[in-house]
């Protein structure tokens, strides 16, 4: 059965999700198409009930559907647990186990919310950014205990192949978005995973 994996997550995730879902069920009387869902629980809400972030069935339910649509995961309520408890393993993990290495994080300035904006409008004329980073690799390695770990060197663990799929994915969204690339990509790490960020 081909069903797109529905996994609502922790905190906004499920208010996100819910809107997602609206879109999807507008698609289908648009076009005809059905979409069959089926839901899934990581993270939090995951350790609340089953004890680990991810578990093998909801695994199961990825590697067997056509896509993934993700809310959030983590909250103040798992704040304190250890290290290979965390809610975001849940994320971590799956990434690790379906070999995604590339994260597009675009920014655009909508006219409406210009005057919405913490930074002068004048500023914010014309930005179009997007952020790629990496997931698998770089400063952030999750580990064969769960734990998340920070690397001496932030790229010393992109292999070949990740740095090239990476560069990759940035290059293609970037001709298809018809627009070149101003600046160099820059590496960074992702803070909330990292322990050496947390107190």
């Amino acid at each position: 059965m081909s069903y797109i994996a529905v996994l609502p997550g922790d905190g906004i995730g499920p208010e996100v999700i819910k809107e997602a879902i609206k879109i999807i069920k507008s698609i289908e009387d648009v076009t005809g198409n059905k979409y069959d869902l089926e839901y899934g629980i990581v993270g939090g809400e995951s350790i609340d009930k089953f004890g680990t972030p991810l578990t093998e069935d909801t695994i199961k339910l990825i590697e067997n559907s056509k896509a993934v649509l993700f809310g959030a995961v983590g909250g103040p309520k798992w704040d304190n647990l250890e290290s290979n408890l965390r809610p975001e393993l849940g994320i971590l993990n799956i990434r690790k186990r379906l070999d995604l290495y590339a994260n597009l994080r675009p920014v655009k300035i909508f006219e409406a919310l210009k005057e919405s904006s913490p930074i002068k409008s004048s500023i914010l004329n014309n930005v179009d950014i997007i952020g790629n980073s990496a997931w698998r690799g770089g400063g952030i390695v999750v580990s064969g205990d769960g734990n998340v770990e920070m690397n001496q060197v932030t790229m010393s663990s992109n292999s070949a192949e990740e740095a090239f799929g990476i560069s990759n994915t940035f290059l293609a969204y970037s001709i298809t978005a018809n627009c070149i690339p101003k600046h160099i990509p820059r590496n960074g790490e992702e803070e909330d995973n990292l322990k050496c960020y947390r107190l």
